[in-house]
């Protein structure tokens, strides 16, 4: 499923792998040119999907797929990445579920979900350090903590991470979960200035640029359970595999929309893009604080944002991609880079005679959630030599769910229908029926304020220039408009700031090299000075 990075480089007589884009960079030969479409795609989706990589000399095997190398492969040139070959496939997985489909009561469902959770539990508890969780405050890893402290028979440590200043409270519902269950708990608030401390060095911990935000709290929350245990869980995969999204929920909706003509269409989209961001953003500040962290997620400017790009969709598969995306165009930003579309981690191809609410959640699982999600944890963990491991992704809980008949996933307008029925058998029902609430850090309003100076430092005129890559007059007007709080385009300046971050890491870490490499060489230039002189 993605869960463990593999990146692999080529050179005459030689073949380099490692689980850290970063650990390549060692090798002198891996050179510092920028694959110009792995650049694209990060503008366009907020991360570099696999196979890519930003070197062009590097690659990322795919989920699932194995690469052979032979001791003659060495001696070859090229690069034998097109040879990769797959041992798992979620796709085969899905037609097999569509050509198979359980047909049981929903007590059988039930019990079957309930049996396969306790089973990856069983399987992912063995560790020499003590259980860690980290808890979100939702049910998805309310329901590892539980099944895993059933299996142990002991206290496990959960960690949370919050932002209670700007109304994205949720310490206080873990920390109800934890009491419940009977957990240590532990949490932490983040500040912008924890944020600040935390940003310059992502690009040293992601090898790469992340967009992302989420990685600002995941990291902090890794420092801190790295004081005491090794190994943490999550509840990453529920929502994949389980129809947890709310646009699964929407998934008729988004279809009917293509229906419409075109025009009508384009012109609905420019006003709620005109419409959405900060106008959005400044009513909020004036509710109650509990009233603000349960509209966060529906309101948030980057809600409009997405709605206004599926709006104009062609298709199906645009209008998949979208959803997902940061920016529909990045040739809007970019300067003379070539662009295509992202690829895709699809083995053996689309897979016929699926509904579209399993479309999306496939397209979700092979995509957005090994590159996105599942790269932000595992980085963030690895960085402090500490384990991440994702129950809902055991091989055997994933055929499950495929599966299971859509209306024991989704029902009633309610996601992860089973998964909320198991969870209400260890949790009082005002911890299970909690609204979904965002963990992104609210990174719109940190630009306008604590981070701002931080921001126009990665975006002046020299420090454009140097990256050789962003049109300067469209990043300028990115910031205007975001500060002006007319149109949503954190996560687009997000992306540029993140770039700008990175190439500013890597000038340093040139710098740092080059100044080690002239010691060293006066180190043996003196030495040999010296044995001429004893000479």
């Amino acid at each position: 499923m993605g869960e463990k990075p593999l990146y692999v480089a080529r050179a005459p007589g030689a073949s380099f792998f490692a689980s850290e884009l970063s650990a390549l960079t060692a090798w002198a030969g891996l050179g510092r040119t920028l694959d110009p479409v792995a650049s694209a795609a990060f503008f366009q989706r907020g991360y570099v999907p696999a196979p890519l990589t930003i070197r062009r000399q590097a690659r990322r095997l795919a989920p699932g797929m194995v690469l052979d190398l032979s001791v003659e492969d060495l001696d070859r040139s090229g690069t034998p990445f097109d040879r990769a070959r797959c041992y798992w496939s979620l796709a085969e997985v899905a037609a097999e579920a569509r050509d198979n489909p359980l047909r049981m009561s929903d007590a059988e469902a039930l019990a079957a979900c309930a049996r396969a959770l306790l089973e990856s539990a069983v399987g992912q508890s063995i560790a020499d350090a003590p259980a860690g969780v980290f808890l979100s405050g939702r049910g998805d890893s309310s329901l590892v903590l539980a099944r895993l402290q059933r299996v142990t028979g002991r206290p496990a440590r959960t960690f949370t991470i919050g932002f209670a200043r700007d109304g994205f409270e949720k310490t206080a519902t873990a920390r109800r979960v934890a009491r419940h269950l009977g957990a240590e708990h532990t949490d932490l608030e983040v500040t912008p200035e924890d944020a600040l401390g935390i940003v310059p060095r992502l690009a040293t911990v992601y090898g790469e640029p992340y967009a992302d935000p989420s990685p600002i709290p995941t990291r902090l929350a890794a420092e801190r359970a790295r004081r005491y245990v090794t190994v943490a869980r999550s509840g990453d995969g529920a929502d994949e595999m389980f129809g947890g999204h709310d646009r699964y929920l929407a998934a008729g909706a988004l279809a009917l929309l293509l229906v419409a003509p075109a025009p009508p269409r384009r012109f609905v989209s420019a006003g709620v893009d005109a419409l959405g961001g900060g106008r959005l953003e400044r009513p909020l500040l004036a509710l109650p604080a509990r009233l603000r962290s349960r509209l966060a997620t529906t309101t948030s400017g980057d809600r409009p944002r997405k709605l206004a790009a599926v709006l104009t969709a062609s298709d199906l598969g645009a209008l998949a991609r979208r959803r997902n995306s940061v920016c529909d165009d990045p040739t809007e930003l970019l300067a003379h880079v070539p662009w295509a579309e992202s690829p895709d981690h699809s083995s053996v191809g689309p897979v016929a005679r699926l509904d579209l609410q399993h479309s999306m959640i496939l397209d979700d699982a092979r995509n957005w959630l090994p590159d996105d999600i599942l790269v932000e944890v595992a980085r963030a963990t690895i960085a402090v030599s500490t384990e991440s491991r994702a129950p809902f992704l055991d091989h055997r809980i994933v055929a499950l769910a495929w599966r299971l008949p859509l209306q024991q996933k989704i029902r009633q307008r309610r996601s992860k229908w089973v998964l909320r029925r198991i969870l209400a058998t260890c949790l009082p029902p005002d911890l299970v029926d909690r609204p979904k609430m965002g963990f992104r850090p609210p990174l719109g309003a940190w630009l306008r304020g604590p981070l701002r100076a931080w921001a126009e430092s990665l975006l002046e005129s020299r420090a454009l220039a140097r990256s050789g890559l962003l049109r300067e007059r469209a990043v300028r007007s990115c910031r205007r408009e975001h500060l002006d709080g007319g149109r949503a385009r954190a996560d687009r300046l997000c992306s540029v700031l993140v770039r700008q971050a990175c190439l500013k890491e890597q000038t340093r870490s040139a710098g740092v090299a080059a100044s080690r490499e002239v010691a060293a060489a006066a180190d043996i230039i003196g030495t040999a000075t010296l044995a001429g002189a004893a000479a």
